[in-house]
């Protein structure tokens, strides 16, 4: 600072502690002084941290910070390309330099550019905001199929959402056995079913933003066959008997006895085993 016979104040390179109140003081001994205060407002251009990217689910709460400093304070102002924007129910522009988006939609997506200027200047900072979209299963299997064993076996499922899903199929909560099913992007394929095969498949969709998934039930029904190999049976006159025909099949099969010589009094079936006969007599010969 540098004070001139004429009573000029010269400050050459004003730094940010010389602001304030100067107070000018004229007298010549004659009365009492004058004087006349005088105040310096340093100015200083804004700075702020740049604006960062903001990933936000759709149908929740954005939040794009700038955060500035400068002398007089800066006014921040938010910008949607040309375009600036402004307070509404949804979309608030705070003094503190926050960008307040509630229930963001996909259309919110993209670049936003925060402007704090003052009488010293002006600066901008620009950051993007990218919007996820949760998973949504739009083409899912029934909730329930029935097949017959040794059938070709498909599902189809369908899921949309941003990023794009991932999908993986889980057999009763496993992953899914590649040697047996096999599957291609939204299909699965069992070529030829078993009794094995019989359980839940469950199609899950998977991103950023979340999970989506869609079950079914497989039930593999098996004809029924007969698999005794014994044909003929031989008992002396009076003594049990026992006939067997062991059956198997999925749902149980319903056995039939058809017979010139069947007789309630003495013969009663034994579900999917065979025909139990209390006492043989000559007449129960034959077929």
């Amino acid at each position: 600072m540098r004070v001139f016979s004429n009573g000029l104040l010269r400050v050459r390179q004003a730094l940010p502690g010389d602001d304030g109140r100067y107070t000018c003081v004229a007298e010549n001994g004659v009365g009492r002084p004058d004087t006349r205060d005088c105040y310096i407002l340093l100015m200083t251009a804004p700075s702020f941290t740049s604006v960062s990217d903001v990933i936000a689910i759709v149908g929740q709460r954005a939040i794009l910070t700038c955060l500035s400093d400068g002398s007089p304070t800066p006014q921040i102002t938010w910008w949607d390309g040309q375009d600036r924007i402004r307070n509404t129910t949804r979309i608030t522009s705070l003094p503190s330099g926050i960008l307040n988006i509630s229930r963001v939609e996909l259309g919110d997506e993209g670049s936003y550019t925060c402007v704090a200027s003052n009488p010293a200047g002006r600066r901008s900072s620009t950051g993007f905001l990218t919007i996820h979209v949760p998973p949504e299963i739009v083409v899912a299997p029934d909730p329930l199929y029935v097949r017959s064993v040794d059938s070709e076996f498909r599902l189809l499922c369908v899921a949309s959402g941003k990023p794009d899903p991932v999908t993986i199929w889980l057999f009763n909560n496993r992953p899914v056995d590649p040697s047996r099913v096999r599957v291609n992007r939204n299909t699965l394929t069992v070529s030829r079913l078993s009794v094995a095969d019989e359980g839940s498949y469950t199609c899950l969709a998977n991103n950023d933003a979340g999970t989506a998934n869609s079950t079914t039930v497989l039930i593999v029904q098996v004809p029924p066959a007969i698999i005794t190999t014994q044909t003929q049976v031989v008992v002396l006159r009076g003594t049990p008997a026992f006939l067997p025909c062991e059956v198997i099949g999925k749902p149980t099969p319903t056995v039939t006895w058809q017979s010139s010589v069947y007789d309630e009094r003495y013969m009663s079936q034994i579900p999917t085993r065979g025909l139990q006969i209390s006492a043989a007599r000559l007449e129960h010969r034959g077929l």
